[in-house]
């Protein structure tokens, strides 16, 4: 019997992270304010779990953890500042890593008009290598919102285009003239064996 008392203990504690984190009463603290007040509490062990629960809240813990760096406790101050860091890191790697959507242009278009379309939603360049006259190439699409790789492959698909490998991009980049990051190279495609 004694081997199996870690185990019970370890399958009733999302019970207790759950009701940590449920919806306040009405006229008491918020979830992520009680938490915030556990970061002071004697037992190390509590301190800790606060933190994991409020990091485990992301943004929604974030005006407690504000308030919090107030705190007159340099612990509940210091853990508060550190936990809001952390939040807002994750937050932005969040946002980085997000797939950017995009709203490919639906019907037969000019390979300029797609691709200034494409352009404008996304943090991407699309260029074409060479001859600069297939921008002026009619292409049919079936329109509808994708992430930007998806519809850049579906533009590639229809135009006979390929994404260049980065070894073949233009080394246009000079000291006065940089290359943009963020800029999506496709060439005509090659008959490949």
């Amino acid at each position: 019997m004694r081997h199996f008392a870690p185990l019970l203990l370890s399958a009733f504690a999302p019970v207790a992270v759950a009701d940590d984190l449920k919806a306040p009463t009405p006229g008491g603290p918020s979830p992520a304010a009680a938490l915030v007040g556990q970061l002071g509490h004697p037992d190390f062990h509590t301190r800790e779990a606060a933190g994991k629960k409020l990091l485990a809240l992301g943004e929604r813990a974030l005006s407690a953890l504000d308030t919090g760096r107030d705190s007159p406790i340099p612990e509940v101050a210091e853990r508060c500042h550190t936990l809001a860091a952390a939040v807002r890191q994750r937050l932005d790697t969040d946002d980085l890593l997000a797939p950017t959507l995009v709203e490919l242009p639906e019907g037969e278009q000019t390979l300029r008009m797609v691709f200034d379309a494409l352009n404008t939603q996304s943090r991407y360049w699309l260029r074409i290598e060479g001859d600069q006259a297939v921008l002026s190439q009619r292409v049919k699409l079936a329109g509808g919102r994708r992430t930007f790789w998806e519809a850049v492959l579906a533009v590639c698909e229809a135009a006979k285009l390929e994404l260049m490998a980065t070894d073949a991009m233009p080394h246009s980049a000079t000291r006065d003239r940089p290359a943009v990051v963020g800029t999506v190279w496709l060439a005509a495609a090659t008959d490949r064996p």
